[in-house]
């Protein structure tokens, strides 16, 4: 293989000098030249590049535009310069220049340096001013701190490329947000077969990595990659670091200053952050040194060292806690165009790296600079692939570079920009050894049989936002790390905060990644919007109900407390991840109405979940509350924080992307980032409602903006339990924004679509369109004639404009959820159009729904058994019917969805509580004496005889 080996040096005046020697494939060329050298990217200039390579692409300043062009201009300098000084100032260092540039992409070209000043150097930028930057057109480009001696070759690895990956978030609150990729790598990973197989340390601390790394190493399958994703320090006083893990940001008076952590001297390091104690706020920090020790011995050829935490995530917590969002990836202290560090974390992780491979590791790829998840994602899934497929380090990361570099263009909110990212991947290699054997290794690893994790029914979930999740990877791991220590955890927040959207994709997320230690491992997912006594249970039965089928189990005839007992036996062998969605219906919602759950009832939820945590189930609660008074100290609490900049970006530019805009446009629309104060809900709503009106120019969302804020009243604070703890504050949405969604919604639709949204307050929750369009029945009596012969287009159409506006979710088959977020608006609605109409818009609901009891009662009778899931959704709906029919007479619609609920109760075993329905029912229905239905009930007398049975214990007793 070709050479050109560049070694630097420092001079005893403390300058530096580069010896440049050729290698042309059968040895050096004989002779060195030695050229002096200065040169030193300065703080200043790197927080330029951090700037420019992290943050420019999410800063709607225009301001920033004029300091990246000069940076875009300077990187060329600073190339040419570093080209100018090793091969201009030196015949010899020139002629060995030409002799090797004759054909770049056949050439390795090597730094050597074992010094701390060449870690800031930006060797990858080296450019010629003729053929441009030669990092990307290499076969190879790599940073070695030493001349190293060649290390074993492999075992030819046979397999998928194993990765273990160390998400390293520090232990502590979510006022350090991160950046990882993790979520959608492993997905990727998916995407790329066998190829690449992805495990997750669990728990992330570095006493974990050392057990997993050594067994693996003693059972003859070591990892081929150690991936860490996390958090550096780049000092000389690791112990400022290593304590309780604090905000970047602390108070002083009326303001928010940087923490004064200790600055950087002379005999400076790189730390990598780990966790310390397993279920401990503290962190511990873990050099190159141990890192390169614990390598060596486990015969992991590559690290893979990638920031997720940089000035970005800094500026966020300062955005967040200071609640006064400014310009995303900029930080009010700093000029535009720069974002210094305090961390110093680009030297913290060449720092890292170069002390790694002195301890003979093969490779090390260090990626800096904290890059857009997509780019990030991206250029992990290149590289691991290239690598798999037998590509050495150095030319898998230099096909990388020339992939970006041909792709330098990236939208943003300034327009269409050019973004220099193939310098990011910095490489040190020792061997051009391949990780992985070429073609024959990779037939024999298709030919090994690997365990794949089978797809996932996502029945029972909820729909996804129809604008797809925006990943929110400081809560996902602050989850999935609750869950390495406890068995229930509980995520409440603001109602309209997306704690539905982000528990069932962290339910995915958990079950994809390993978190539950099985590839069988299943999702169980029960909401609490309505009452059922037997809740979750129903759930239970229907994700594991091959189980219940093989006869061991008397499921069918068992009470409340047999059932648990099951579920329990069950989940003592298979695990799972359980989400109860809505726990704040449990424990009485909203605030001073009397809850429908007994105290009975959620004192046996309760201990159904201590129960459950000492099974290999894990349960996440999700709520608008902390829920102290029911729950007590049984779950590990995590109040969700309001969505950062970051991703209310991202979600504009979704919603936004789908009404054809281009991102340059959205610099109007910046209002309503801080407007909606983090609120996904509240961001989607008036963005749905201003490119619903053709809003474009800042004027306009301006106006519309104004408009709103003159509806805003305001709301005294409400408190759970009469404290001042603001784990007591119950989370509830301001009647500001409820004024403000009230008035857009109210622009939003047309009067006559008002009317019929409004029918919808009669739905307990859960809205069926064929009930719907049965309420306009033309040959129907109580039919409603402002909507009879409708039909279900109409209805199709408006139903998914109010879920495009955030007012319903899909939930699949013709069915819609309101949204718990919103339960001010169809009330205020119904009340407003159908006023003096109110009996007749109840009548035609009761008839309907009982109409869909008599369907599901007669289906189930017919063997169909799938009906029951219908049933359990519209279990609140039928009561309310039923109910409707009571007060006003209406007996049909009392006995038909009486029907229905009979067929719910008997098949989930809850015959006690269809007695005490049939027994509050019959006197209405029933003469007492003769057993003969009353005057007016004849029609029903077949079920009412039926019913009479039951009552006098000659049916079910």
């Amino acid at each position: 293989m070709r050479v050109l080996r560049l070694r630097h040096s420092l001079t005893s005046g403390g300058g530096g000098l580069i010896a440049v020697d050729y290698d042309p494939g059968h040895g050096a060329s004989g002779s060195t030249s030695q050229v002096p050298f200065l040169f030193e990217l300065n703080e200043r200039d790197r927080g330029r590049l951090r700037f420019y390579l992290e943050n420019f692409l999410t800063c709607p300043n225009p301001a920033a535009l004029k300091p990246v062009a000069e940076l875009q201009a300077d990187l060329h300098y600073w190339g040419e310069e570093l080209f100018r000084q090793i091969f201009r100032s030196d015949r010899k260092a020139q002629w060995h220049y030409e002799e090797a540039a004759r054909d770049l992409s056949t050439l390795r070209i090597e730094i050597h340096s074992d010094h701390p000043d060449a870690w800031t150097i930006p060797w990858e930028l080296l450019c010629d001013p003729n053929l441009g930057w030669i990092a990307p057109q290499v076969q190879s480009f790599v940073r070695l701190p030493v001349l190293p001696r060649e290390p074993d070759p492999p075992t030819p690895p046979g397999a998928p490329l194993r990765i273990l990956f160390v998400v390293g978030r520090p232990a502590g609150s979510l006022e350090i947000p991160f950046h990882s990729v993790a979520r959608s790598l492993l997905y990727a990973a998916h995407e790329m077969g066998d190829r690449v197989w992805i495990d997750f340390l669990r728990p992330p601390t570095f006493e974990r990595l050392a057990k997993v790394l050594s067994e693996a190493a003693e059972l003859g399958q070591p990892y081929q990659v150690l991936h860490f994703d996390g958090h550096s320090v780049f000092t000389d006083s690791p112990q400022d670091f290593a304590g309780e893990v604090d905000p970047a940001f602390v108070q002083q008076g009326d303001r928010l200053a940087r923490r004064p952590w200790t600055r950087r001297r002379g005999g400076a390091r790189g730390y990598l952050v780990f966790e310390d104690l397993e279920g401990s706020d503290t962190r511990r920090l873990v050099d190159g040194v141990q890192i390169g020790n614990l390598v060596a011995h486990t015969r992991t050829p590559l690290v893979v060292l990638h920031a997720c935490q940089s000035a970005t995530a800094r500026v966020e917590t300062l955005e967040r806690l200071a609640a006064d969002p400014t310009v995303p990836g900029r930080c009010p202290a700093s000029p535009v165009g720069e974002a210094p560090d305090d961390h110093e974390q680009d030297l913290a992780y060449r720092s890292v790296a170069a002390e790694i491979m002195r301890f003979n590791a093969r490779s090390v790829v260090a990626l800096p600079w904290t890059l857009p998840p997509f780019t990030a994602t991206r250029v992990l899934k290149s590289l691991y692939s290239r690598i798999a497929d037998g590509a050495p380090v150095g030319e898998a990361v230099s096909g990388l570079r020339a992939e970006l570099l041909h792709g330098l263009r990236h939208e943003s909110i300034l327009g269409t920009v050019e973004i220099d990212d193939w310098l990011v991947p910095i490489v040190y290699e020792a061997t051009t050894l391949p990780v992985c054997e070429p073609e024959g290794g990779r037939r024999l690893g298709r030919a090994r049989t690997v365990k794949e994790a089978p797809a996932i029914d996502t029945t029972g979930l909820p729909a996804p936002p129809p604008w797809g999740f925006v990943d929110r990877p400081e809560v996902m791991f602050t989850l999935d790390r609750a869950f390495d220590f406890h068995g229930t955890v509980l995520l409440h927040a603001l109602a309209g905060s997306g704690k539905t959207a982000l528990a069932r994709e962290f339910a995915l997320w958990y079950r994809h990644s390993g978190g539950l230690a099985d590839a069988d491992g299943r999702i169980l997912w029960s909401s609490f919007e309505s009452h059922s006594p037997l809740a979750p249970f129903d759930t239970f039965e229907r994700v594991f109900g091959d189980l219940l089928k093989e006869g061991r189990y008397a499921w069918t005839d068992a009470g409340r407390e047999a059932r648990k007992t099951i579920v329990l036996e069950i989940l003592d062998k298979a695990p799972a991840i359980w989400v109860w969605d809505n726990v704040e219906m449990i424990g009485g919602f909203p605030p001073g109405v009397e809850p429908v759950w007994s105290d009975g009832e959620r004192e046996f939820l309760a201990d159904f979940l201590v129960d459950l945590a000492r099974t290999r189930c894990r349960v996440l609660l999700v709520g608008r509350r902390p829920e102290m008074k029911w729950l007590g100290e049984i779950p590990f609490r995590i109040l969700l924080p309001p969505m950062p900049m970051s991703e209310r970006g991202d979600l504009t530019i979704r919603i936004t992307g789908d009404a054809g805009m281009a991102l340059r446009e959205l610099a109007s629309f910046a209002p309503m980032l801080k407007l909606s104060q983090g609120n996904p809900l509240t961001l989607t709503f008036l963005l749905t409602e201003a490119l619903r009106e053709g809003l474009r120019r800042p004027a306009e969302v301006k106006a519309f903006l104004e408009e709103l804020r003159l509806e805003e009243p305001v709301e005294p604070a409400v408190e759970e339990d009469g404290g001042t703890s603001p784990a007591n504050v119950v989370s509830e949405p301001s009647v500001a924004l409820q004024g403000s969604l009230l008035h857009g919604y109210e622009r939003a639709f047309e009067e006559e679509e008002h009317r019929r949204l409004a029918l919808l307050h009669l739905f307990q929750g859960y809205v069926d369109l064929n009930v719907l369009c049965w309420m306009g029945h033309p040959d129907a009596p109580w039919g409603l004639e402002s909507i009879r012969n409708l039909g279900r287009e109409p209805w199709v159409a408006l139903l998914d404009r109010a879920s495009q506006a955030g007012l319903l979710t899909p939930r699949g088959g013709d069915c819609y959820g309101i949204h718990p977020a919103l339960p001010f608006f169809f009330p205020r609605m119904f009340e407003r159009f159908w006023k003096g109409e109110e009996e007749a818009a109840q009548r035609a609901f009761a008839e309907s729904m009982s109409g869909l009891g008599v369907y599901y009662h007669r289906e189930y009778r017919a063997g169909n058994r799938d009906v029951v899931h219908g049933l359990l959704a519209q279990e609140a709906n039928l009561m309310h019917a039923r109910a409707l029919g009571r007060r006003h007479g209406w007996w049909g619609a009392v006995v038909h969805s009486m029907q229905g609920m009979e067929t719910l109760c008997l098949h989930t075993g809850r015959t006690e509580e269809w007695k005490r329905l049939v027994k509050e029912t019959m006197p209405e229905l029933v003469d007492p004496e003769t057993e003969q239905p009353l005057p007016g009930r004849e029609e029903f007398r077949e079920v009412m005889t039926s019913y009479s049975a039951l009552l006098l214990g000659r049916g079910l007793d």
